[in-house]
């Protein structure tokens, strides 16, 4: 049997279903077709401390029935629950107006996945290299890793 590495024959996930279903509850939610609005690169964060206190890197933060993710110093989104698109889309149309920072907006290769419940450290540390013990990773923190080799 001839194993390609790093990935099993099965794929790196492979008992992340098994896990799912053996660890409710914890779900997986696509919301990939909700309201969302992020900036990089100069002016971003500048941009972005005007509407908002900004979290620290790797931090979300609650703003106006969104969530502010700031994945790096200047690297900035903000997500909309799937039924309040209006503050992202008001953001939106705002920065357009003043244009700082560029638009990080990916609809070709982003997803935005959410995986709670109690199983979701135990899950996510099945799909990513990521330390995921509580003394490392806590509340309020993100989790950003690539899942187009699985």
């Amino acid at each position: 049997m001839t194993r390609v590495l790093p990935l099993s024959e099965t794929g790196a996930a492979a008992d992340c279903v098994d896990l799912l279903s053996e660890t409710s509850p914890a779900t997986l939610r696509d919301l990939s077709a909700c309201a969302r609005f992020g900036l990089k690169g100069p002016g971003a964060d500048t941009w972005f401390a005007r509407h908002a206190t900004l979290p620290p890197v790797n931090r979300w933060a609650p703003l106006d029935g969104t969530r502010l993710l700031r994945l790096g110093v200047r690297d900035i989104m903000v997500l909309a629950e799937p039924s309040a698109p209006r503050p992202v889309e008001a953001m939106r149309a705002d920065w357009e107006a003043g244009s700082e920072g560029h638009s990080s907006w990916r609809e070709e290769t982003w997803a935005w996945l959410r995986l709670a419940g109690p199983a979701a450290i135990d899950v996510a540390s099945r799909l990513t290299a990521v330390d995921l013990p509580p003394k490392t990773f806590g509340p309020d923190q993100t989790l950003q890793t690539r899942f187009a080799h699985l």
